[in-house]
């Protein structure tokens, strides 16, 4: 049997990741404890690197734990602190464990540097204790940032539950700077799910978030005709398949900047694998 490589493999194997892979990969927890929490009325208790699964296509997905328990406002509390502690953690390689509950103790882990983060290999990547400030600041300012919003998530879910007022959305046609929006508004922005056609003959099909486009299952047309679907967050694509315009390949896996980082390419008559993509770099198979 083929071993799993997780989140902590893959980080004392390449070092700190970079801010849209790490972002792609915090998402997509996030998304499966959100299930958890509220569809399912469980909590992980064990949300951590080394339960990080990910695939061969780049996809990030939580381990089922032996510590899930019953949902309680302090096991959800628990597991998106241990989510920002597991995003600290992929920035900068210092593994430092939140406080978990597991029944009625609690325990809690001090911050230490994960030795296997310092072995970078020889390609010229720098010992995570030797990054510049830049880089730190960098890491700090995501990290509040994923602490805000998962702390406000928090909050509007035991406070404001399903409060969402439909009655401020429309359904239209307008025309923005950029793009020619159809669907939903909110206040005048696109916010639900709708169409945004580019003058360059690009388009998105998906879900918005106040002017953005966010969506799961997102569909977008390059300028060039490859079709693109997957996730959307903050406006960029963050992981899927993009589809060639002729057809004869495609690839899976994460990106960075609309374009492939980490994943397969895969020839489309007989779905082999052709090219590997690391960091952005393609390897012939």
């Amino acid at each position: 049997m083929e071993k799993k490589e997780t989140l902590q493999d893959l980080v004392r194997a390449n070092g700190s990741l970079q801010e849209e892979m790490a972002r792609a990969y915090i998402r997509q927890v996030e998304v499966q404890l959100t299930d958890m929490h509220r569809q399912r009325h469980i909590c992980h208790g064990d949300v951590r690197p080394a339960m990080i699964v990910i695939s061969p296509d780049g996809k990030a997905r939580l381990e089922n734990s032996s510590l899930v328990h019953a949902y309680s406002e302090e096991g959800a509390a628990s597991d998106l602190r241990d989510l920002q502690a597991v995003c600290q953690y992929v920035l900068t390689g210092v593994k430092v464990e939140g406080t978990k509950v597991r029944g009625n103790e609690t325990t809690k882990d001090e911050g230490t540097k994960d030795e296997g983060a310092m072995e970078l290999g020889n390609e010229g990547k720098k010992d995570v204790s030797t990054r510049d400030k830049g880089d730190g600041n960098v890491a700090a300012w995501l990290l509040g940032i994923v602490g805000f919003v998962m702390a406000g998530s928090l909050f509007w879910y035991f406070f404001f539950p399903k409060s969402t007022p439909q009655s401020i959305a429309t359904i239209g046609k307008r025309q923005f700077a950029d793009f020619e929006y159809e669907g939903t508004l909110k206040e005048g922005v696109p916010h639900g799910k709708g169409t945004a056609r580019y003058p360059d003959g690009r388009i998105y099909q998906g879900q918005f978030l106040d002017g953005k486009r966010d969506d799961e299952h997102a569909r977008f047309v390059y300028a060039d005709g490859n079709v693109f679907e997957g996730i959307f967050a903050a406006d960029t694509i963050q992981q899927g398949r993009v589809v060639l315009n002729t057809k004869d390949y495609y690839f899976e896996g994460t990106f960075s900047m609309g374009r492939p980082y980490t994943g397969f390419w895969y020839d489309s008559s007989n779905g082999k694998k052709v090219e590997q993509v690391i960091n952005g770099k393609e390897i012939m198979l």
